[in-house]
């Protein structure tokens, strides 16, 4: 009989908590680190691509003319144009992969440095180079374990089913990093901060209301974008202060919640 009061009691203290420490300077603090990390992710992103398709402009022009070629008629034309930009496609593969490669490595260190310290603020730990390297390695296993869960669900399912199972894995992925980034201890091994990880995760029901309010919470923050559409500048401004809100609010929830699970699970 003791169970329910304590569940919604920690439901309730969770959630009035996640909105209470939001004027606090802490949040401010992480905010600015979300924001770095945000804006590193798009300087690094938008370089790599930008890159990609400066070098593959030759290709990309030699396959409009293949195209066309193919469009008229001209098959032995076709093949021999082919034939031709094979070397070039090939290169351009391998260069486009090492860019990727070292773009993902420079992005992972960005990302374990600026949204490490957001988390560190949140959860009261000193954030040293230990730590950062402690976390990059948990960021880079991490997220190379996710890449290719989304795109084995993308190259492997037809687009109606992919779509589905895609939201259903974001939401999962939202899910177990929050508690990830909640439960990691940098003296640990990877392997028993993922133990750490699934013995927090497994009690899903303590967490429901968590992922039932961050969704609406998210459409309702949806809907104050849309009504900025009109206006691109504003929107950009608007949806970047908004994502920062939420990444702080949802880290002040999860924290929270993660800490009474601990104490009430002894996990």
């Amino acid at each position: 009989m003791k169970k329910k009061p304590v569940f919604w009691n920690v439901q309730t203290t969770a959630l009035v908590n996640s909105f209470n420490r939001i004027p606090r300077k802490k949040f401010f603090y992480s905010a600015l680190f979300d924001f770095l990390c945000l804006l590193a992710f798009f300087i690094i992103l938008t370089s790599a691509f930008g890159l990609i398709n400066l070098i593959s402009f030759k290709s990309l022009e030699g396959l409009n003319q293949a195209y066309e070629l193919k469009m008229s008629g001209d098959e032995e034309g076709f093949t021999n144009l082919m034939a031709e930009l094979t070397p070039d496609i090939n290169r351009l593969f391998i260069f486009s992969l090492i860019i990727f490669v070292i773009a993902f490595i420079i992005l992972m260190f960005f990302c374990s440095w600026f949204y490490g310290k957001a988390w560190c603020k949140a959860l009261n730990k000193k954030f040293n180079p230990y730590f950062l390297k402690q976390y990059f390695k948990l960021n880079f296993v991490w997220f190379i374990i996710w890449l290719f869960i989304f795109l084995f669900t993308v190259s492997s399912l037809k687009v109606s089913y992919a779509a589905v199972i895609l939201l259903l894995e974001i939401l999962i992925f939202f899910y177990l990093d929050y508690i990830l980034r909640s439960v990691f201890d940098e003296e640990n091994k990877l392997s028993e901060n993922f133990a750490a990880l699934f013995n927090i995760a497994k009690h899903v029901l303590w967490f429901l209301l968590f992922l039932i309010i961050s969704i609406v919470m998210l459409f309702i923050l949806l809907y104050i974008l849309a009504l900025t559409t009109s206006i691109p500048v504003l929107f950009i401004i608007v949806f970047i202060i908004l994502l920062i809100f939420f990444i702080g609010w949802s880290r002040n929830y999860i924290v929270e919640l993660v800490k009474h699970v601990r104490l009430i699970k002894k996990v």
